[in-house]
């Protein structure tokens, strides 16, 4: 036996998808005094029984895997999992069976109860925000058990990302000359999906595997008339790893099995390079929120340049944009100069 199959590693079940997406607030002047008393009242999960079934959290103890797997993983990975707290939320429950025989050794007719188990993975970086691992349901189960655990000393908040920071992140990547700040850097924005109440896309529109959405017509045409993204999909570059993602607005990340991922050897290493990516794209969200107005919102020009860029290809746009500049200009708080425009009249 390898070396790699007799470290211990981490087993979870189903996707890397990030469904709950939170921030969190400890009501104290010190956070770090409380954290311990936080931790140390969360109901710890024992095995039931038919007539008691049971739920609670677990300690994942990434820090200990990744001490365990340190010849595979990369500094970085290794300060995540020793900073993260992490946690396993487990509920359980019973059925009969009564359609299923079940005998002893002896053959003797015996009774007994299907056992089933559901997970999810709690990822607290704190105390500012917390990731949930797992399919929408079990998230949702497991948030309102850390809501009620947890009480009042915690506010814990979604975490969306606004249609506006998703419209910067495609403005700083295809069209500024400062890019965006931090490790998260766009190798390619493949897919996407804007939605609005136009005639002519209905209520939503979606682009898939196009070479860059910042140069899709219907991705061009939809923002021109106001239309929001919903999502985003792409490939990027976290320091060395390339990441495969689709980013929802309403707060939800799904890292593919594709790139880095792929290529890791172990699945905690591929849990970790897909939180290192999500826990660097939320603290990018967060400090877009923080951004002076001219620095939040594109400038006048972008618009003008994706006008541009269907004019380059022979489409009239036969549509008011006065609208959408007036709405720009109440954003940045500022007034737009008419010689920041070159195609929009």
């Amino acid at each position: 036996m390898s070396e790699q199959e007799e470290r211990p590693d981490f087993k979870y079940d189903g996707q890397l998808i990030f469904n709950g997406i939170r921030a969190t607030t400890v009501h104290s002047e010190r956070p770090d005094e409380l954290k311990d008393d936080l931790l140390g009242g969360l109901s710890e999960f024992e095995r039931g029984k038919p007539n008691r079934e049971n739920e609670g959290f677990s300690d994942i103890d990434l820090a200990r895997l990744a001490n365990g797997q340190e010849y595979l993983l990369e500094s970085d990975l290794a300060e995540l999992a020793s900073r993260i707290i992490d946690k396993k939320y487990t509920w359980e429950n019973y059925k009969g069976t009564k359609n299923l025989e079940f005998v002893d050794n002896n053959g003797k007719q015996t009774r007994a109860w299907l056992r089933q188990t559901n997970e999810a993975y709690v990822y607290w970086d704190y105390p500012d925000y917390m990731l949930v691992q797992g399919a929408q349901g079990k998230v949702e189960q497991t948030e309102k058990a850390i809501n009620s655990e947890l009480g009042e000393d915690v506010t814990v908040d979604d975490l969306g990302f606004h249609p506006d920071f998703l419209l910067w992140f495609l403005y700083r990547h295809d069209y500024a000359e400062e890019g965006i700040p931090g490790p998260i850097k766009p190798i390619k924005l493949e897919s996407s999906e804007v939605s609005g109440d136009l005639e002519q896309y209905g209520q939503v529109n979606r682009v898939e595997d196009s070479k860059n959405i910042g140069e899709s017509l219907p991705i061009i045409l939809a923002l021109l008339q106001e239309m929001d993204f919903q999502m985003m999909e792409g490939i990027f570059k976290v320091n060395g790893y390339d990441v495969n993602a689709e980013i929802k607005k309403e707060g939800r990340i799904h890292v593919m099995v594709s790139g880095s991922i792929d290529r890791a050897e172990t699945h905690l290493k591929r849990a970790l390079i897909a939180l290192f990516f999500v826990s660097e794209f939320v603290r990018l969200y967060r400090e877009w929120q923080s951004m002076d107005k001219k620095e939040k919102y594109p400038p006048f020009t972008f618009f003008d340049d994706l006008a541009g860029t269907a004019a380059e290809n022979n489409v009239d746009l036969d549509f008011d944009l006065d609208s959408l500049i007036e709405d720009f200009e109440e954003k940045r708080d500022e007034r737009a100069d008419p010689d920041d425009f070159d195609y929009i009249g």
